[in-house]
């Protein structure tokens, strides 16, 4: 093997070790902070909310262009 061919080996080498630090670090830490946030069923979707103002919106509009 060459230098060159060495020295780009551990170069993929170095850059896997990061991507899988990075991939762990993302499983364990994100995921248990996403869990902590105790977020529950009974909150507002939204989405939901964010559609309903706009049918609301488009529905007074349409009246108000009728009158």
């Amino acid at each position: 093997m060459t230098k060159e061919e060495e020295v780009g080996m551990l170069e993929k080498e170095s850059v896997l070790s990061r991507e899988i630090e990075h991939e762990r670090f993302k499983n364990e830490f994100l995921n248990d902070y996403f869990e902590s946030l105790d977020v529950s069923t009974n909150e507002p979707d939204w989405n939901v909310l964010i559609l309903q103002t706009n049918v609301l919106k488009t529905g007074i509009l349409i009246i108000s262009d009728l009158l």
